[in-house]
């Protein structure tokens, strides 16, 4: 399983775990999203 974001790999995992259809990565497999928050669809962010 892979995030990708903009054309970038940001996690990489053979070993997430699936709660409600949304894939859970373990902390070393998403080291270029540490310590971010993760918005879902709808969500308007504003700089």
């Amino acid at each position: 399983m892979k995030v990708i974001c903009n054309g970038t790999v940001i996690a990489e995992s053979d070993n997430t775990v699936v709660v409600e259809r949304n894939h859970y990565f373990p902390k070393k497999a998403a080291n270029e999203i540490k310590d971010r928050v993760a918005f879902r669809k709808g969500i308007r962010v504003e700089e």
